[in-house]
């Protein structure tokens, strides 16, 4: 019988070997993508030598503790497969004589031999045996490839800054989401207001305060439009507070700030203050001081707002959500687990994934898995350019939802938050906006994520 090489890893303080003839590359360990509704052995999906990988702990598979990180960590790329190995600690690579390995006869589990050297005792580990623990088939690795650029990297997100872009007429627009306070239907009853700014549509109540309506549109010299897809951005800018009707929203994106040109402040007659560009197209750049002049002239109008503040102990903000439409229906989510909303891109299936797993889409050469909450909610799925996809974040695991239209979002109140009476525990509360006329149902993102459920 030849004499062995193997490779001799540690995990939770025992010796384990694996043939290094399985073995292609022994990396620092990368950039992980956690994939929720998978076994606890799968840590996610990553780069790994050029192929996208399934990351897997060994430790998960062989039940022993899992051990706080730390830089002894390696991730071993296996010749000719999808899978990847996790690992507390590399130690050596070794060559043993043949006589030294008592093989296991049946073994029912990965330990397939014992290895007796003179001064240790080392676990012959079979990879083969190793995966069949695993209730999860590889990721169809051509199809992932093909669908995420060779130029992608999962990249720092100090490096972005997030926007919220609309539309006004065929010119698309941008703001900081810092800037954003809210976003809602345009208001029936907006009383105008002699004297004021042609931009300043009038005075409107909101929740018990009153604020100022600017018509972007008029702003930018565009010719009057009203449609059912206007909407009303609230926008809050130090103390002051207003809102500014443009014709669509789109979706709330992520762009690099090497992509944003910014122009000087000095700059004349400023109604931009960049330039964002995002592929073959160009973005207008709003910021505070495409508002501050206009702010200036209509001081008298925004300050009488502040004379509300303090009247509204049973009308406390609980939480800002997202509303959006599935079918017929409106659901909502809590803004702090949205992490941001894309145009529609089409998802990548996977062999045999968990039932709540729809497929995979590339964000920025990130891998997202999309949940399929249509199913959840018995609702037919019809994917199409108009659909767009919310991405969410809960225990720094990413998942992304379809939905057929995003439509407000919003600050709710105390007195507009109720307990739900659904015994489905993926509604906790139930939202009664516009006094109750525009009932909401808020989804609870646990439940959401929990396995089987999406």
């Amino acid at each position: 019988m030849e004499n062995l090489e193997i490779l001799v890893i540690s995990q939770d303080g025992v010796k384990y070997a694996i043939e290094t003839k399985h073995i292609n590359q022994i990396l620092r360990v990368p950039e992980i993508t956690k994939i929720v509704l998978t076994p606890k052995s799968i840590l996610g999906i990553s780069a790994v030598s050029g192929d996208i990988a399934t990351v897997i702990s060994v430790n998960c598979l062989l039940e022993n503790s899992i051990s706080e990180a730390n830089d002894k960590n390696r991730v071993l790329s296996l010749d000719g497969s999808s899978f990847s190995l996790y690992v507390e600690e590399v130690i050596d690579s070794i060559e043993v004589d043949s006589k030294d390995v008592e093989r296991i006869e049946d073994s029912e589990d990965a330990i397939v031999a014992i290895i007796k050297t003179e001064d240790e005792i080392i676990q012959l580990i079979s990879l083969e045996l190793l995966f069949k623990e695993i209730d999860f088939k590889p990721l169809d690795v051509d199809t992932v490839k093909d669908n995420i650029s060779a130029e992608d990297e999962i990249v720092d997100q100090d490096e972005y800054e997030r926007f919220l872009l609309f539309k006004m007429g065929e010119e698309l627009f941008s703001i900081n989401i810092e800037y954003l306070n809210e976003i809602i239907v345009v208001p029936q009853n907006i009383t105008a207001v002699a004297g004021s700014s042609k931009e300043l549509i009038g005075i409107t109540s909101l929740r018990g305060d009153l604020r100022a309506i600017m018509d972007l549109r008029t702003f930018y010299g565009f010719k009057e439009y009203s449609c059912d897809k206007n909407r009303v951005i609230i926008i809050k800018i130090g103390d002051d507070v207003f809102g500014v009707k443009v014709d669509e929203i789109l979706n709330i994106k992520d762009f690099n700030k090497k992509n944003i040109d910014t122009l000087p402040q000095h700059f004349q007659d400023k109604k931009i203050s960049g330039i964002v560009h995002d592929d073959d197209q160009l973005i207008s750049l709003l910021d505070e001081y495409v508002f501050l002049d206009w702010l200036g002239e209509n001081r008298k109008f925004l300050d009488s707002n502040t004379n509300h503040e303090e009247k509204k102990e049973a009308q406390d903000v609980v939480l800002e959500v997202l509303t959006f439409k599935i079918a017929d229906e409106e659901y909502a989510f809590n803004i702090d687990e949205i992490d941001e909303i894309i145009d529609y891109t089409k998802d990548i299936s996977i062999a045999q994934a968990p039932e709540g797993i729809r497929g995979l889409i590339n964000i920025r050469g990130q891998v997202v898995p999309i949940g399929s909450l249509h199913n959840r909610l018995g609702k037919k799925l019809e994917l199409g350019e108009d659909k767009k996809i919310v991405v969410c974040t809960n225990d720094d695991k990413k998942i992304g939802f379809y939905v057929d239209h995003v439509n407000d979002v919003m600050n709710i109140y105390k007195n507009e938050l109720k307990a739900s009476s659904d015994d489905d525990a993926l509604f906790t509360n139930v939202l009664h906006l516009e006094d109750g006329e525009r009932l909401v149902m808020l989804l609870n993102i646990n439940e959401v994520y929990s396995k089987g459920q999406v």
